[in-house]
């Protein structure tokens, strides 16, 4: 209703026509509004320039992150974040998504030494693939890339803690396997673990390499013997 009244505020300065048509809407619409409310509401003056007034200004509840805080990267995948279903049977699943709010990267690993189970020990719904659900939220609204083993698009983002251990673990796109979180270093949320971010980075830079110092011969060897005599010829 606020909003409306400072749309109606905003018309009614610029187009008597549209103040009309918005009076007819109301009436459809049966909107009805306390008059002592519409009249502190269109006594606040509009700021210079135009527009409505800020939500400071309106006394509106600021329900985003505070003013001058930047979101994190962390805080945007806890907000893409459903919690898993409860399984129906007495004990626990395997591996529980972290709870908000979540750091940036892994602080510490308790157990260096630990390993991660297999990947069969840590799935929570072993039987939801065949479902086409995840195997780790037993649910269908996200796709589930072939090569994610049954893991979908949301949970492949998520850090989960191993029960009753409390690993923390992520999903790692090279690996194509759940990692400890610490391996990802200071890129917590990075699709690919420190070490497979490492090998991409060197098998770039050994194909850049190797693309600036390729010669015209070295060219010439690469092609079918057919082409030599074109390649030469042009060179």
């Amino acid at each position: 209703i606020e909003l409306q009244l400072i749309a109606r505020q905003e018309v009614e300065s610029r187009s008597a026509h549209l103040s009309t048509a918005m009076d007819l809407m109301d009436q459809q619409n049966q909107l009805t509004i306390n008059p002592e409310d519409k009249a502190a509401m269109m006594a606040q003056p509009i700021p210079a320039g135009g527009g409505t007034p800020s939500t400071r200004s309106r006394n509106l509840p600021n329900l985003s992150i505070p003013a001058g805080q930047r979101v994190t990267k962390a805080e945007r995948e806890v907000n893409k974040q459903k919690p898993i279903k409860n399984p129906n049977t007495a004990g626990a699943v395997p591996c529980m998504k972290m709870t908000p709010p979540l750091p940036p990267r892994c602080e510490g690993d308790p157990n260096p030494t630990a390993e991660v189970p297999a990947f069969c020990q840590l799935v929570n719904f072993p039987t939801a693939r065949y479902f086409g659900n995840c195997v780790m939220c037993d649910d269908a609204e996200f796709s589930i890339p072939k090569q994610n083993k049954g893991v979908c698009n949301n949970c492949d983002v998520a850090i989960w803690v191993i029960n009753p251990s409390g690993m923390q673990i992520k999903w790692c796109k090279g690996c194509k396997n759940f990692r400890k979180w610490i391996d990802f270093g200071v890129k917590g949320y990075s699709s690919k673990c420190e070490r497979c971010r490492n090998q991409q980075a060197s098998r770039y830079a050994s194909q850049k390499a190797k693309n600036e110092t390729m010669t015209p011969d070295g060219a010439l060897a690469m092609l079918p013997p057919q082409q030599h005599h074109h390649l030469e010829t042009n060179l």
